[in-house]
Order: structure tokens, then C-alpha cells, then sequence
């Protein structure tokens, strides 16, 4: 006998509204749906940001019936509660689907800087001013910052949803990120604990311990020009900013970023290729597919903001990305080194650690010198 029992409140939910935005699909199947998020797009409505976001533009795709699962199951998420469906797809809700994982990079507006997502931990915290935001989530499963382009998931429906929230919360997805750094992160492994700045709640810094986190990046350099790098990044933990607080902690921050990068290098690009967001790219998802047991990997072309840039820097050396499909030539392991073994680069200050427990209170140093080379032109 089919049995519901639903008691919840949808009027948060129902102020998500479903937006015809054209969305660059590269993966869907019955279960999830993946796509190449542009730069600049928000992941899910926000105070302040209610439409023209993913979500909104997820709704319109997958229509009423689908929607109207994903949303109940958003809104008892916000409550902490839990539904089980009987039906002949056999879905299951819980809360649960409340776990997600930063993805290394949650801007997504400031609001969203209100929730650092711990992976190891069994269901997201938050307070009941926090709630109505958790209802505006339906069918995400991860995040990505505003100005980070590439591979997004989310799931079709509410069973999708859990399931792929469990592999991001138990850390069964790979993620390779593509960065235009300033200066050359070489090959290492960063082991620092991240965790917020007390001078300033929407920004994160490292620390020796708590109240920082324990957080693992790996980088390899794929090209440099003397100037600037074209690297990769894997992370094994999902802290909020993570990519971007480490390579700012190596002293090479990706280029682009107005709140941990070089602002001299950022005002630089700004004016001789119009670039006003992070050069961050979410190049590649790898993970065991919940429903089939395949190996899945789902990889976004590189935009072409990026891709200039890894020409520009390319133009006397091989070439790393090919130029029809947009995507990178070569290996895209990412291995990476412990510290006792990684190799320091061109960077002649990056093993000389800061007193200042937070330090990306202040900016970085505008004289280019402070990353090994000669002052830029302008």
C-alpha cells in the first residue's frame, strides 16, 4: 500500500521560481544532471538574489512534477525532517540531503559565506534564521562560487539528490580545478587548516589548528611563462575558498581574485583582457555513479577567458589545451608533494609563514617583486 505522510511548510520554497535561462548541459541521465556553469551565474537564490540563478534555470528544465518533489524535499531539509516516499521509483528523503560539501569555493552572493559545509559531518547545522535559504536548494548537491566557471551537478530527483549529497559528504568525488595563478605553485601538497577570519566573517584564512579545519590541496604546474601559470588543483577536502586561501598561502593566488589575489596583477588583467573574476575554473568530476556503479567522469570545456590566458602564456611552449574542443592536452594527474618534498618554485618568499594568524585581512603585497620577478608593465 502506497503510504505518505508530509507535514511541511513550502512557503520559503515557493518563492523559487522557475526561469527559462538556457543551460550548458554536458551530462544528464535519469538520475543527475551536470553542467558547464558559466562565470558570473549563482548557484541557488538568495536574499537578495532571488532569480537568474541555476536553480531557477534547473527548475524550468526539468518541469512542475519534478520540481514539486525537489522542492519538498529542499523544504525539509530547511525544517530537519524527514519523508519517505513508497512509489514505484522507490524514493527515499531525508535529511541527509542536507549535506553539502563547499566544493572548495561558495561565494554564491555573501549569504552564502554564512555556511562553511563539512564533509564529515552527518547533516548541515544551521540556525533557524538560516533555514528558508536551505529551501531555496532544490536538486544541489554541491556549490560553486559566483565568479567560478564549470562541471556543477545536481540530481533529478530526491533519491538522486541523497545519494550524490552521500558521495560529497563522504568524499568519494574527485574534483580537478583549472587556476591562472600569479607566479608558480610548482608540485606540492598544501596541508593547512582553514577556517574563517575573525577581522572579517566573509573572508577565510589558515591557521596552525583551530579554529581552522583540516584542509588538503594538491597542485601541479602545467606551463609557466616566468609571470604567470596555468596549474591544476585536486582537493581532498571541501572547505569554503579552499583553492583560492591555499595557492593564496603559496604566495601565487589566482589571478583575477578580488578578495585574496594580487592587486596589482588583478588590476593589470583587468585592463588588457576585461577580466573581473577569478581565473578558477571546475575542470573535471570524477566519482562511482550511485545508480549504475559506473565510473563517471564529466569534464567542462576550459572558457575562453582561460583559454587566452593559457595562450598567452603558451605562445613560446607547448601547447596544453586544443583549440577546437577546448579542452586540456596531456595528463591532468595531480599528485602532488608533501611539504618536506615540494618543490618551492620561483616563489622565493612562500616558505616564510606570517605571525599574523590572519592575514588575509590585509592584501597582498602590489609590488610584483614580492612574487621572485621584475615589477609588470602597465
Amino acid at each position: 500500500m502506497d503510504v505518505i505522510n508530509i507535514s511541511i511548510t513550502t512557503k520559503e520554497a515557493s518563492k523559487v521560481t522557475p526561469e527559462n535561462i538556457p543551460l550548458d548541459i554536458i551530462y544528464e541521465d535519469d538520475h543527475i544532471i551536470a553542467i558547464n556553469k558559466p562565470p558570473g551565474m549563482v548557484v541557488h537564490p538568495a536574499p537578495g538574489s532571488p532569480n537568474g540563478t541555476f536553480v531557477n534555470a534547473l527548475m524550468h528544465y526539468l518541469g512542475e512534477d519534478a520540481t514539486e518533489l525537489l522542492l519538498r524535499q529542499a523544504s525539509l531539509s530547511s525544517n530537519n525532517r524527514s519523508l519517505s516516499l513508497r512509489s514505484s521509483d522507490s524514493l527515499s528523503i531525508s535529511n541527509t540531503a542536507a549535506k553539502f560539501e563547499s566544493d572548495s569555493e561558495v561565494d554564491l552572493e555573501r549569504d552564502e559565506d554564512k555556511y562553511t559545509e563539512e564533509p564529515e559531518e552527518d547533516s548541515l547545522s544551521v540556525s533557524s534564521s538560516e533555514e528558508s535559504t536551505l529551501s531555496m536548494r532544490p536538486g544541489v548537491v554541491h556549490r560553486l562560487d559566483k565568479g567560478t566557471s564549470g562541471v556543477l551537478l545536481a540530481g533529478k530527483h530526491p533519491e538522486a539528490v541523497m545519494k550524490m549529497s552521500e558521495l560529497f559528504a563522504k568524499r568519494q568525488i574527485r574534483k580537478l580545478y583549472l587556476a591562472i595563478c600569479v607566479g608558480n605553485p610548482g608540485e606540492a601538497t598544501i596541508i593547512e587548516p582553514i577556517g574563517r577570519c575573525r577581522d572579517n566573517r566573509q573572508l577565510m584564512t589558515t591557521y596552525e589548528g583551530p579554529p581552522g579545519k583540516p584542509s588538503t590541496t594538491h597542485v601541479r604546474t602545467m606551463a609557466f611563462d616566468g609571470k604567470l601559470s596555468v596549474a591544476l588543483a585536486r582537493i581532498e577536502t571541501g572547505r569554503t575558498h579552499q583553492i583560492r586561501v591555499h595557492l593564496k598561502y603559496r604566495r601565487t593566488p589566482v589571478i583575477g581574485d578580488g578578495e585574496y589575489g594580487a592587486v596589482d596583477w588583478n588590476r593589470k588583467i583587468a585592463r588588457s583582457s576585461g577580466v573581473h573574476r577569478p581565473l578558477l575554473h571546475a575542470y573535471e568530476t570524477q566519482f562511482i555513479h550511485p545508480f549504475t556503479g559506473e565510473d563517471t567522469t564529466i569534464t567542462a570545456p576550459v572558457p575562453d577567458d582561460i583559454t587566452q590566458q593559457i595562450q598567452i602564456i603558451t605562445t613560446n611552449a607547448k601547447r596544453i589545451i586544443d583549440d577546437k574542443t577546448s579542452l586540456l592536452l596531456g595528463p591532468t594527474d595531480v599528485v602532488g608533494k608533501l611539504p618536506d618534498e615540494a618543490n618551492i618554485g620561483l616563489t622565493s618568499l612562500e616558505s616564510i609563514r606570517l605571525d599574523e594568524e590572519d592575514y588575509t585581512a590585509f592584501d597582498l603585497p602590489v609590488d610584483p617583486a614580492f612574487f621572485g620577478y621584475e615589477n609588470i608593465s602597465t
